[in-house]
């Protein structure tokens, strides 16, 4: 074995790790909490960010450089294209499903928000100090978000430019209707109770009608792999035998 054949197979792998450590490193630094531009208080994390360019360029290249190692000089360079590709497509879609998730976990946060903060203003506390234990209270990103729009109001922000960022329609139907209560109440200055009450039964309407939609298609979708399995299984099982009966009664 020559030395170059013998380095290849180790090449391949180094490079084959080092893209999935680079497409996968925002991910477990959010995980291990690790200081990125999604964890800090003063700032609301921009829907579906993910890695940056470079780096997903380098992760590209990088799988497409261990493709054509383990593929050969002679389909290497088409598998590495192929590889590229996907590795591209597949990136550019892990931004998306993290976006996803987060407002999903924004979502699922608001009713116990809403009812944390209706309970504290119905015993006299203000909707800031409401705000303030509820958020102490329930972690996640939600919480961020409503601990830096409470911030900037109290540095002097306008309220409706303090709560602009969770009145945006990328925000889910729930966040919004929270940040309008409290906006609305503030502009009114009537107690937000019975409102943020409201906010939050609608809350947990829509997460039991979202949760019967997803057990409704994941039935569906579990046809499809019980039918790729049953049909092989009649047709080997059922009428194969059959056939080979009735070809060896004729005498075909």
């Amino acid at each position: 074995m020559t030395p170059a054949s013998f380095l290849l197979p180790q090449v391949a792998v180094l490079a084959a790790a080092a893209a999935a450590a680079i497409a996968v490193r925002p991910a477990a630094a959010r995980r291990l909490g690790m200081p990125t531009a999604r964890s800090r208080p003063d700032a609301r994390p921009a829907a579906g960010a993910g890695s940056t360019p470079a780096a997903r360029r380098l992760a590209v290249a990088l799988a497409a450089l261990a493709t054509y190692v383990v593929a050969g000089a002679r389909a290497g360079p088409f598998a590495a294209l192929a590889v590229a590709f996907a590795t591209d497509r597949l990136l550019a879609t892990l931004p998306t499903k993290a976006g996803a998730e987060r407002d999903r976990a924004r979502a699922a946060t608001v009713p116990l928000v809403a009812d944390l903060v209706s309970a504290c203003v119905a015993a006299g506390a203000s909707v800031d100090d409401a705000l303030d234990a509820a958020t102490s209270a329930v972690d996640g990103p939600l919480a961020e978000d409503l601990r830096a729009a409470v911030h900037a109001a109290r540095l002097g922000v306008s309220l409706r430019t303090a709560w602009a960022a969770l009145l945006t329609p990328d925000n889910p139907p729930p966040v919004r209707a929270l940040a309008r209560a409290v906006v609305r109440s503030a502009d009114s200055g009537a107690a937000p109770a019975a409102v943020l009450r409201a906010v939050a039964n609608e809350a947990r309407a829509a997460a039991r009608s979202a949760a019967d939609v997803a057990a409704r298609r994941a039935g569906v979708v579990a046809v499809l792999p019980l039918g790729l399995c049953f049909l092989p299984a009649f047709v080997l099982l059922g009428v194969v035998p059959l056939v080979v009966s009735l070809v060896g009664a004729v005498g075909i």
